[in-house]
C-alpha cells in the first residue's frame, strides 16, 4: 500500500497522522530499510555474549562473532567496528590476549576450507581447522586478515591490509601479503614473560 502524499486539510490532524502511520506499517518500502538495517547489523552479532572476555573488554555492536563459545579475549582489548572474529565449527579457537587492539574491518578465522580436490565446489570440500593466538599488547591493522594456525606474538604491529598466515615473532612489525617482518620494536628476548603461550 502506496504512502499517501495527499494531506487532507479538511480532516482533524490526529487522524490524518493516524492515516500515515498506516500507510507507513504496509509500506513496503518502510520494511525493506528496516529489513536493510537488521541486516547492517547481522544476526551474528548476538553471539558477542557467548565470548570468554570480561567487563573490560570495549567490543563495537558491529562485530560479527561466529562461534563465539571458542574465542577468548583478555582484558583490556578493544575490537574494532566491522572485526569478523569466526572460531571453527568444531574445535578450531580464536585466542586475543590483554589489550591487543583490533582496528576496523580485521578479520580473523581459525576455519579454512580445503580445496585439493580439483572436482567439484570448494565448499563442498570440507575445512580444515587450527587455532589462531593473537599476543598481549597487539595491534592488527585495519582490514588485516588473520587465517587458521596464525600465531602472532606478543607486542607485534601487523600493517593495515597484510594477511597473516604463519607465526610473526614478538615485538615484530610486520606487512604484506603474506604478512612479513618489516623490522623489530626491540629485542623480543628482553620482552617480559617472552615465549609464554597459553
Amino acid at each position: 500500500m502506496p504512502v499517501s502524499t495527499h494531506v487532507d486539510r479538511t480532516a482533524p490532524a490526529g487522524r490524518q497522522r493516524r492515516s500515515n502511520a498506516v500507510g507507513v506499517f504496509f509500506s513496503f518500502k518502510a520494511w525493506k530499510h528496516i529489513a536493510a538495517g537488521i541486516g547492517m547489523l547481522g544476526f551474528d552479532t548476538v553471539e558477542q555474549d557467548d565470548i570468554d572476555k570480561d567487563r573490560t573488554v570495549r567490543m563495537s555492536p558491529t562485530v560479527s562473532v561466529r562461534n563465539g563459545s571458542r574465542i577468548s579475549i583478555g582484558p583490556g582489548a578493544e575490537i574494532g567496528q566491522g572485526c569478523h572474529l569466526w572460531a571453527g565449527d568444531t574445535v578450531g579457537r580464536i585466542d586475543i590476549g590483554s589489550h591487543a587492539l583490533l582496528a576496523p574491518n580485521v578479520f580473523v578465522t581459525s576455519s579454512n576450507y580445503r580445496f585439493d580436490d580439483g572436482e567439484g565446489p570448494v565448499m563442498h570440500q570440507g575445512r580444515e581447522e587450527r587455532d589462531v593466538w593473537i599476543g598481549d599488547n597487539t595491534w592488527i591493522g585495519t582490514g588485516v586478515v588473520v587465517v587458521a594456525g596464525a600465531r602472532i606474538g606478543h607486542g607485534a604491529i601487523i600493517a593495515a591490509g597484510a594477511v597473516v598466515a604463519g607465526d610473526i615473532p614478538d615485538f615484530a612489525v610486520a606487512a604484506g601479503i603474506p604478512a612479513r617482518v618489516v623490522r623489530m620494536r626491540r629485542d623480543s628476548r628482553d620482552a617480559p614473560g617472552s615465549g609464554e603461550r597459553d
